[in-house]
């Protein structure tokens, strides 16, 4: 299966649980592309009203990176909501492939995380994640799944 991971942490590359995800899928035979989202006040077109907008290009790089993916994951703290809120809502307008946030937010608040993502991943992912991967990627049902939750109606 073909996953791609972001990490909208621009201040932050260690990235700790997207490294931790991608070693894991990959190890299980897996290919996944990491991808550490700049988010400095260079790559950021404006601010409003405290949300950081960023810039068109960025999003359309990111959406290209996304490309070829069946699964896409977001590691987010909630100081990163807004950031992933742009990229899911710029990515979800082209691309296909469902969308998982992942990370301390989305455990927190698994509700409002899923007005956004299709699936939520609570706790430690690697092994709820290892099987959602293998799941979908077998075609069967993935509503059973533990520590992940999915949007109704998808």
């Amino acid at each position: 299966m073909r996953i791609t991971l972001l990490a909208p942490t621009p201040m932050d590359i260690s990235a700790f649980g997207v490294r931790a995800l991608a070693a894991y899928a990959k190890l299980h035979g897996h290919q996944v592309r990491t991808v550490f989202i700049p988010g400095g006040v260079e790559r950021l077109k404006y601010r409003t009203e405290y949300v950081y907008q960023y810039d068109p290009r960025l999003l359309h790089e990111v959406e290209e990176l996304c490309r070829e993916s069946d699964l896409i994951g977001i590691s987010l703290m909630t100081h990163y909501f807004d950031r992933a809120r742009q990229l899911t809502q710029h990515l979800k307008k082209s691309l296909s492939a469902p969308i998982i946030w992942g990370g301390i937010h989305p455990t927190v608040r698994p509700e409002e995380s899923l007005e956004y993502a299709d699936l939520v991943m609570l706790g430690e992912g690697e092994e709820a994640f290892l099987e959602l991967v293998e799941t979908l990627a077998a075609g069967r049902d993935i509503q059973h799944l533990q520590n992940i939750w999915v949007k109704k109606g998808e």
